[in-house]
């Protein structure tokens, strides 16, 4: 049954109804509803959506939920924000499971529809509460060092709370803000044939960091699929993390392994003595009776 027309207060005719988007946001164990309208996301107590924490702006960005979409927008703060990962600029729209790194907070983007929404005038959101950072303990130092960090690139950022959240022994945390940058390197590595050789090392070892706290060998997955492309053996330190931690993990996919070993051989030609003995080294992670 379509929902009856209900009259605007303003204009005196019917105002359409249709499906409109509810949003929440999930900060760990805490969720915060998004108020239609404009809510301003920032340090200060005046912003809908007030997070304290020194690395955010006093008014750091915009979320803007409309009868069909969700948007938020940087501000020109002075630190960004991450979208699954990677810097954002200008208005982007937010889908189901997105996340989103503010400064130390990060958070789950969460949707639904529902009839009982009517379209409203634009509006700043009543204020909706305030979002503590994770106390992460930093030295008054650090947090000084990281206020002066302007933008810089989203993997350097990303870690810096990645180490935080491993040091406190929070490896599904570390997880969770990582995860969607990995994945997203990987899709685009396999995608051009080419992934940058520093950013693979940083990667491989906080994936090998986060196979290790979760227990997960996906993770272990991960890098061979991402050397894989790279056509180059892991970093001699992640091989060393692996042979210490993976008898510990769920089951390493057997396909994955022997694919990287393939693309291995194909580079061996073209591999300095160093980079043979570490080939070596993979090819014996066969041996410890992990792959499935």
């Amino acid at each position: 049954m379509v929902p009856a027309e209900k009259e605007d207060s303003k204009s005196g005719h019917p105002a359409p109804i249709g499906p409109a988007l509810r949003a929440w946001l999930k900060f760990d164990d805490r969720e915060v509803e998004v108020a239609q309208g404009e809510t301003l996301v920032g340090r200060s107590a005046k912003c809908g959506l007030a997070i304290d924490d020194p690395l955010v702006s006093r008014s750091h960005a915009r979320l803007v939920l409309r009868r069909g979409s969700l948007s938020i927008e940087d501000l020109a703060s002075a630190n960004g924000l991450l979208v699954n990962g990677e810097h954002s600029e200008g208005v982007i729209p937010l889908a189901e499971g997105d996340r989103v790194v503010i400064g130390h907070s990060s958070f789950e983007v969460h949707t639904s529809t529902s009839f009982d929404v009517l379209e409203s005038e634009p509006r700043v959101a009543s204020k909706i509460g305030s979002v503590r950072a994770p106390d992460f303990e930093m030295p008054a130092t650090e947090v000084r060092s990281e206020m002066a960090t302007r933008r810089g690139d989203a993997l350097d950022l990303l870690v810096g709370l990645v180490e935080k959240a491993l040091l406190l022994g929070r490896g599904d945390e570390a997880e969770r803000i990582l995860a969607s940058y990995l994945r997203n390197l990987l899709r685009v590595a396999r995608a051009s044939g080419h992934v940058d050789p520093d950013i693979a090392r940083t990667a491989s070892i906080y994936a090998a960091r986060i196979a290790e706290a979760t227990g997960k060998g996906t993770w272990v997955d991960y890098l061979f699929e991402l050397y894989s492309v790279a056509h180059r053996p892991l970093p001699a330190d992640v091989v060393d993390r692996l042979y210490d931690s993976v008898r510990h993990m769920s089951a390493v996919s057997v396909h994955a392994f022997r694919q990287y070993l393939l693309a291995l051989q194909e580079a061996e030609p073209n591999l300095g003595p160093t980079e043979r003995f570490l080939v070596r080294r993979i090819e014996g992670l066969e041996g410890l009776g992990v792959l499935r």
